[in-house]
């Protein structure tokens, strides 16, 4: 069992920070893949270059040791994709990851592609080194460019957030206020608005799901968005949004290296406004649902549907993947796929219109990331002539994107 863990000892850090990341439960039996998946979290929040767990075994009994090598605490990483929605995306953080013996950080980041680009800026502070309550304040200016609309925003929000662990699962929770603009240059949406709002988002992640997300096998994933808005600087618009998401994967058999994997995902969403009609002319199209991309129908280009573009109030969709596990020459994995969506135009109510596409692909985990290639083909069953969307085959290759 997982009783007393010796803390390194860092200079300028809290040895408590640590408490922190840890995806375990003291007194709960060992798991190695949690020692692991804790480690990676000091990591991946680049506190330390290297961080790991030993074990050491005496007659004394079992004794667990953190050992972290240091680094400097300011970086600046860059990243580059490809993919045949945005074709080349690059990103560029920089990042103080450990500010006062509580480890704060702050960061900023400058995201690039061809349909969307974004710069971020936030800071997270901590009251305390034990804790894992923190505040949030944010700064965001964003630009999509997509088929049937342009957007863009601005948005400032500070939102306290806190996480929990168990032994199974990671709960996550944020909320707060923000204020925002948003312009629509091109597609059906106000041409500038200002207004406050209220997000929230919360998140159970399994462990297994977290531990395997370079290579996804196993575990499941569940959350909920929430936005509110009140009325704005041009619109006394009410309006609010709710989406939830969730997945899940099968290793079959439980193989290790898996021998097939089947994966689940799905989400569900509206947006209740106080007037249907007027919520697609003084609202965002950001705010509204749009399907079609690699994200959910891959039957069709990206935020295609519906075709007159101005989307969904509500919206659903499903999507089964079954993966070949490591069984085949280089690790390249087959897989087969059917996507299934409904949108409707008014608020907590679809459309009998049924957007399905079946498909096939490969994925290949390359030492640079996944290497993902799909093609679908679209279809419609109609029960509204609105719904015109025509059938086509839909193609999709992407470097580090996975289900």
């Amino acid at each position: 069992r997982v009783e007393a863990i010796a803390l390194p000892e860092v200079e300028g850090v809290d040895a408590r920070v640590f408490r922190r990341y840890e995806a375990f439960r003291r007194g709960e039996p060992l798991d190695l893949r949690l020692l692991n998946l804790s480690s990676e979290r000091v990591m991946a929040e680049d506190l330390f270059i290297a961080a790991y767990y030993e074990l050491r075994c005496s007659t004394a009994g079992l004794t667990i040791l953190l050992k972290v090598t240091p680094a400097p605490p300011r970086l600046i990483t860059v990243g580059v994709g490809v993919d045949t929605e945005g074709f080349v995306r690059g990103r560029v953080r920089w990042r103080h990851a450990r500010i006062g013996r509580a480890a704060g950080s702050a960061e900023s980041t400058l995201f690039a592609s061809f349909r969307e680009q974004s710069l971020v800026g936030l800071l997270r502070v901590y009251p305390s080194a034990g804790s894992r309550f923190h505040l949030i304040p944010r700064a965001e200016l964003r630009r999509e460019d997509e088929l049937r609309y342009e957007s863009r925003s601005g948005q400032f929000d500070v939102k306290p957030a806190i996480s929990y662990d168990d032994q199974s699962a990671r709960y996550t929770f944020r909320a707060g206020p923000s204020y925002e603009y948003s312009e629509t240059p091109r597609g059906l949406g106000p041409p500038d608005d200002q207004y406050l709002a209220f997000e929230s988002r919360s998140e159970i992640m399994s462990h297994l799901f977290e531990y395997y997300g370079r290579e996804p096998r196993r575990g499941w994933q569940l959350a909920l968005d929430s936005w509110s808005r009140g009325a704005g600087l041009h619109s006394d618009l009410t309006a609010h949004r709710l989406r939830l998401e969730a997945s899940a994967l099968w290793n079959l058999g439980n193989y290790d290296p898996p021998l097939g994997v089947l994966g689940w995902r799905g989400w569900i969403g509206s947006t209740l406004a106080s007037n249907d009609e007027r919520a697609f002319r003084e609202l965002s199209p950001t705010r509204r649902f749009f399907l079609g991309g690699e994200a959910d129908l891959r039957g069709a280009a990206r935020k295609e549907i519906p075709s007159d573009g101005g989307g969904f109030l509500t919206a659903a969709y499903q999507g089964l993947e079954l993966r070949a596990g490591k069984v085949l020459w280089k690790n390249v994995q087959p897989l087969a796929f059917i996507d299934a969506a409904m949108g409707g135009r008014r608020r907590a109510q679809l459309d009998g219109d049924l957007y399905w596409s079946p498909g096939v692909g490969v994925r290949w985990p390359s030492p640079i990331g996944a290497l993902r290639a799909t093609a679908a083909k679209g279809f419609v069953s109609r029960q509204s002539p609105r719904a015109s969307h025509r059938a086509h085959w839909q193609f999709f290759v992407s470097l580090g994107r996975e289900f």
